[in-house]
């Protein structure tokens, strides 16, 4: 299986890139400059596009990761909700069947981290 990743400098670069190419998954950074994740994810979903998006943030604050789900699902997820770790498990297996080594680190009181091994 051939595995290629590609970086993007900023959103504009990204949709430029998303809207030439076929991707199977994109990770999009929250708080990229030019137009950020949120919007790049909006405006490929506006498009048509239905590529998976796993969406990257350095936030850390509860009232951060509500409003970014809030934004990604239409609802506020709420920091109690037991949807996060049930999608983060469904994901965690679909990358492992895919043959992706661990990535995505449980991290206590906080959430989740994406860390290469």
């Amino acid at each position: 299986m051939h595995r290629v990743s590609i970086a993007a400098v900023d959103g504009v670069e990204a949709l430029s890139r998303v809207r030439h190419d076929s991707f199977d998954a994109l990770v999009l950074d929250v708080m990229m400059p030019g137009v950020d994740g949120l919007g790049v994810r909006r405006m490929l979903r506006a498009d048509g596009d239905r590529t998976p998006v796993l969406m990257l943030t350095a936030r850390v604050e509860i009232p951060d990761h509500s409003t970014i789900y809030q934004r990604i699902w239409g609802y506020d997820l709420g920091p109690d909700s037991k949807n996060r770790p049930l999608y983060i498990g469904y994901l965690r297996r679909r990358l492992t069947a895919a043959g992706a080594p661990e990535l995505i680190h449980t991290v206590r009181g906080v959430g989740y981290s994406l860390r290469r091994p």
